[in-house]
């Protein structure tokens, strides 16, 4: 009986052995599989990305479906996918492949950051705000993010949203320009001027030393009508920073629109000479001032300093021109025209005023030395070419000055000016001894 038990202890165990035996073989049998699946799912991956960054796109879209068609919760293929489709502007179908890819991986924040970008492609900002607003509480710091944020609220057309995101920017990243800039825009997008230059005040106490931002605020209150606001932004700006030229020319500017010519004096002096204010800037007022032609010797005395501080330049030389010219003075004003077309022949005005000034002076021999642009310039000018040919016979060249006149005369239509041309002609073929032809143009 003994014997009986014991050979029945042995079969159970040898039966409970051969079991966990079994057990452990179908284990191992399963992680090898599971193994070799993982394996062969990376080793797709990896030739879909070579698909994909070697721009065969169908390829890696093939490869990526079969992956997600075997391992429905492989992010990273659904995330892939989207990237082919936004390539392809398939923005709806990226977006359904990146909700999958946040499914199964809820904590990827790049996942996150490719739906929202796909969002503002298809300008959806309404479903972009919450996912941007958990991007920007997540990635904080940011600021490309945060201005994504921004957009999507402005489409949105929600300026409160607007402004605490840039007061954030502004907390976190410090004052900047951009910034304020963003603000004001949107307190007068809500006409609320008062508020506006508040953001300039408060950039001005934070950074007292920049003196763009007074100009700036007086700028605004010029624009609103608020003028006397405007000036004490400007002397504030020029008390502080006298030497600066863009508040020098602020002022300047304001007295002229008030008509005070004294006060806008003060300002102009000093820019007119400074070599490191640009002439362009300059050039208005000194237009201003010779429209109004009230003080020649102050336009004089500007113009000299204008050529010193931009020697050679062709404005100041062109100035320089006109003030000679309003002072009478031909002979000067063609040489300062002359100069300022070396330097600059496409001023087209200016060359009237060249020609004009030579005409006038006697001084018709500095056209020759033009003669090319002129007929360039002015092929079909009765004027100009007559001009030009009267130059040739003070230069004793009388067959010239018979071309030129004869093409001016092709294109003359008032009498007086036929007349004038006509006698030109006579009295180039008399200089040349031709009195026969010289008497055709004699009636």
């Amino acid at each position: 009986m003994r014997k009986t038990l014991f050979l029945v202890a042995l079969l159970m165990l040898s039966l409970s052995l051969e079991a966990q035996g079994d057990k452990k073989t179908r284990r191992a049998a399963d992680n090898s599989s599971e193994n070799m699946s993982a394996r062969k799912t990376s080793s797709q991956f990896n030739n879909g990305l070579r698909s994909f960054y070697t721009a065969q796109y169908d390829d890696a879209e093939r490869i990526f479906s079969i992956i997600t068609g075997n391992t429905p919760a492989h992010a990273p293929s659904y995330y892939m996918l989207s990237k082919i489709y936004s390539e392809k502007k398939l923005y709806s179908e990226a977006e359904n492949a990146l909700n999958k890819a946040i499914k199964y991986d809820k904590d990827n924040i790049w996942y996150k950051v490719a739906l929202g970008e796909t969002l503002l492609k298809t300008e959806n900002f309404k479903k972009a705000v919450p996912l941007w607003e958990q991007i920007c509480k997540e990635l904080p710091g940011n600021e490309a993010y945060l201005y994504n944020l921004y957009e999507c609220y402005q489409k949105l057309g929600n300026y409160t949203k607007m402004i605490e995101v840039m007061n954030f920017m502004e907390e976190r990243f410090g004052p900047r320009e951009e910034i304020t800039r963003n603000k004001v825009a949107i307190w007068l997008g809500k006409n609320d001027t008062e508020a506006a230059l508040r953001e300039y005040d408060n950039l001005i106490d934070k950074r007292p030393g920049d003196v763009a931002n007074y100009l700036k605020a007086g700028l605004l209150c010029e624009d609103k009508n608020l003028h006397d606001r405007a000036l004490s932004y400007y002397e504030k700006a020029y008390s502080l920073f006298p030497d600066d030229a863009e508040a020098n020319m602020m002022l300047a500017n304001y007295w002229i629109l008030r008509n005070n010519e004294e006060k806008s004096a003060r300002y102009i002096a000093f820019l007119i000479p400074n070599p490191e204010v640009d002439i362009e800037k300059k050039m208005p007022f000194m237009r201003k001032q010779m429209e109004s032609g009230e003080n020649i010797q102050k336009l004089e005395l500007w113009a000299g300093q204008l050529a010193k501080a931009h020697p050679g330049d062709a404005r100041a030389c062109e100035i320089q021109g006109k003030v000679s010219a309003m002072k009478g003075d031909f002979s000067k004003a063609s040489e300062y025209f002359a100069k300022s077309l070396e330097s600059d022949d496409s001023n087209i005005d200016l060359w009237t005023d060249f020609v004009s000034a030579s005409e006038k002076s006697g001084n018709l021999g500095k056209l020759i030395g033009f003669e090319d642009e002129i007929t360039t310039l002015f092929p079909q000018s009765p004027k100009m070419l007559s001009v030009l040919a009267k130059a040739f016979i003070n230069n004793g060249n009388p067959d010239k000055a018979i071309d030129y006149y004869k093409n001016a005369l092709a294109f003359a239509f008032d009498p007086e000016e036929v007349s004038a041309i006509k006698k030109g002609l006579h009295d180039a073929y008399m200089m040349k001894g031709d009195t026969e032809s010289a008497r055709k143009y004699l009636k």
